[in-house]
């Protein structure tokens, strides 16, 4: 079977074969979406007003929001001001996943 090594700063390297679950750290760090992907997996789960509420409170989430073409899951103002909106990990990683199965 083939395998991949990830290495985890906190924990060391940890092998997984194909087929393993990646840990949700690791899969966070692979989550991306394009704006349109994004807003339009928003719209449809209901959510793009309240989101849009929680962008237009931070500057520089509101920057990143109107001109960033690929947010990513792991990093930036756009997350962090999700976070600190009130919205729980669980629902951001979902935001992602709608936004992820959206074609171009």
């Amino acid at each position: 079977m083939k395998s991949q090594t990830i290495v985890d700063v906190r924990t060391g390297a940890r092998t997984y074969t194909e087929g393993d679950p990646l840990p949700m750290e690791v899969r966070r760090k692979r989550m991306s979406c394009t704006a349109y992907q994004m807003r339009l997996a928003l719209h449809r789960m209901g959510q793009l007003a309240a989101v849009q509420n929680v962008i237009d409170a931070d500057a520089e989430a509101s920057i990143a929001w109107e001109y960033a073409t690929v947010i990513k899951r792991a990093s930036g103002p756009i997350v962090a001001a999700l976070a600190d909106g009130g919205f729980p990990d669980a629902d951001i990683d979902d935001m992602f996943a709608q936004a992820m199965g959206i074609e171009e």
